[in-house]
């Protein structure tokens, strides 16, 4: 199956790997080309592509890149993110906005480019989205991609026709701003991301750390006497960020408080 993926000129052959699942759910979508777009089937089918591109990259079979195309490991990738402050968090909204309405509601972010932000619009109880946040950090090569898509029997290539913003993912000063596309894309709209309080990015950290050393975070090995547990591993790598992590104090607060959040936390095998 051949994909074109929408990324502004500016961008090269670097491609934001949301811009992967986006194409991909689109495919889905519309049967490859052979139905109307269907908004509900590219919603779910979006779900399971970030959940999919991250389980790849984490199995290091899908290889990732900065935003300027250097290879890095897909942790230091996000790492980096949360020290100097750039990553984003996506929302989850437990009631889908009415983006259409506020569309019209609210001024375009720059004139004549459909991008809005809604940072300061109360748009209902959310949750942070962890995959797809982690998924805003990561790019790709489109060599890397068609290595890793002709084991699938895809090939993807880039088009910047439509494109009219600088980047398809980027920011305008310090606002960060996710755009799954364009608003004329069916079915694609701008999500509202802001700045990952530190409680969030320590959370993230910790769960990115455990995930990386091969650790089931509802099933972590419970402590024994007289070997380093797997809080003390965690936390020796981790407060090699100062940034993140100044003392050993705030990492066992962050710690304790993924063990205290039963839903999106950590738990000892029992």
């Amino acid at each position: 199956m051949e994909y074109t993926l929408k990324v502004a000129a500016v961008n090269g052959d670097v491609v934001p790997l949301g811009a992967v699942a986006v194409a991909l759910a689109q495919a889905k979508a519309t049967a490859f080309g052979t139905e109307e777009f269907h908004l509900a089937r590219f919603k779910f089918n979006y779900r399971e592509y970030i959940s999919e591109l991250l389980a790849e990259v984490m199995a290091d079979n899908l290889k990732v890149c900065d935003h300027r195309g250097q290879p890095k490991d897909w942790y230091d990738i996000t790492r980096a993110a949360h020290r100097n402050g750039t990553l984003s968090i996506v929302r989850r909204y437990a009631t889908e906005p009415d983006w259409e309405k506020l569309q019209q509601e609210t001024p375009r972010l720059v004139e004549g480019v459909d991008v809005w932000d809604f940072s300061n619009v109360d748009l209902g109880p959310a949750e942070p989205d962890d995959d797809a946040t982690c998924l805003l950090a990561l790019h790709v090569k489109l060599s890397f991609l068609n290595a890793w898509g002709r084991v699938r029997g895809d090939e993807f290539r880039i088009s910047s026709e439509g494109v009219e913003w600088l980047e398809g993912w980027g920011d305008l000063g310090a606002l960060q701003v996710s755009v799954f596309g364009t608003a004329r894309e069916p079915g694609v709209t701008a999500a509202t991301v802001r700045p990952v309080p530190r409680e969030r990015a320590q959370d993230m950290a910790i769960r990115e750390m455990l995930v990386s050393r091969g650790y089931v975070l509802k099933a972590l090995p419970p402590f024994e006497n007289g070997k380093r547990g797997v809080k003390a591993e965690i936390r020796a790598e981790l407060m090699k960020d100062t940034a993140l992590f100044s003392t050993a104090r705030v990492f066992g607060t962050a710690w304790q408080r993924l063990l205290d959040d039963e839903k999106h936390g950590i738990a000892y095998a029992s």
